[in-house]
């Protein structure tokens, strides 16, 4: 299933879109890069752990169960998402952060966003609603630490 996103001029807000229709949407709090979202259905928010921490926690809507957790290699630019007991590998293929993928076996998302970074498409292969926004939020993550 191929979708595409566009964000606003702050970054802060990403739209997703199966052609004209739109499928789901990634707000994300300027001030402490906490975030909601929904695709397909799926409910989620985003919370940091503390400012500059290396994890998120990915939490139901209502912010009453944790559904798993984001943990960033800041080094290698990588990240870890597990989500509900199953561990996904979010990689970037560029130092920019216009490419990269999350993925573990069969199931993947390739992502690529344009060069202004104001829109992008996802290619998506099984992978469940919800690690398509985690694997939004975290490029989103290492986007805000660039422009710091």
């Amino acid at each position: 299933m191929d979708v595409t996103w566009k964000t606003n001029i702050w970054k802060n807000e990403y739209r997703l879109f199966r052609g004209k229709l739109i499928v789901g949407l990634l707000k994300r709090n300027t001030w402490n890069n906490d975030a909601y979202g929904e695709f397909n259905g799926s409910l989620l928010r985003f919370k940091s752990l503390g400012f500059w921490k290396a994890k998120t926690q990915i939490r139901d809507i209502e912010d009453q169960r944790t559904l798993g957790h984001i943990t960033y290699n800041l080094w290698k630019g990588t990240a870890i998402i597990e989500y509900e007991a199953q561990e996904y590998l979010c990689t970037f293929s560029h130092w920019k952060h216009n490419n990269w993928s999350v993925r573990a076996g069969a199931e993947s998302a390739e992502y690529r966003m344009n060069f202004w970074h104001s829109k992008g498409e996802i290619q998506i292969e099984y992978l469940p609603d919800a690690l398509v926004l985690a694997g939004l939020y975290a490029q989103s993550y290492y986007g805000v630490l660039s422009m710091a």
